[in-house]
């Protein structure tokens, strides 16, 4: 059983009775007595261990829980959910993230292939992107970003594109 600090309050007559049972079980702590009662209380029907079971198991508990404590199975079951709603989401922006940096880097290359200056223009990449399916703004920002983590240049000025 891993260890965690409690902190409680107990009352005069509660800890005569802890050290009773202390001196009863030989006991060499409070802390090993309590131990000792939580391991034969933990319950298998909990509602609350079940709960923490399901977080566990999905890696769930190292991430900030916005549940308040003591939560229920069926929240743990939403946050689950939730949190899995999220990732998809992230993947699917990340995969459409790394299809229009592939696309936009394919057409500015062809166009530059196709220039006789060795470039493509802003412009015929923009409309390029927006003929595949890439909106304008989307084109822009994925551009930018090729731009600044060195794969894409603009040799001749803002309206030109090249590959590094």
């Amino acid at each position: 059983m891993g260890k965690y600090q409690i902190s409680v309050g107990l009352t005069f007559e509660l800890i005569q009775l802890i050290e009773k049972k202390m001196e009863e079980g030989n006991y060499q702590s409070r802390s090993a007595l309590i131990e000792e009662v939580l391991r034969q209380n933990l319950d298998d029907e909990c509602i609350q261990c079940k709960a923490t079971k399901k977080l566990v198991d999905k890696r769930l508990l190292h991430i900030p829980i916005e549940l308040g404590y003591p939560f229920t199975d069926e929240m743990a079951e939403k946050y689950i959910l939730d949190y899995e709603r999220i990732e998809i989401a992230v993947d699917k922006y990340r995969k459409e993230r790394k299809h229009a940096e592939r696309s936009i880097f394919d057409v500015v290359k062809i166009l530059s292939l196709e220039s006789e200056k060795g470039w493509a223009q802003l412009i015929d990449v923009l409309n390029e992107a927006e003929q595949i399916g890439i909106p304008r703004e989307k084109a822009e920002e994925v551009i930018d970003a090729l731009n600044q983590n060195g794969r894409l240049m603009r040799p001749s000025g803002y309206d030109t594109l090249c590959i590094v």
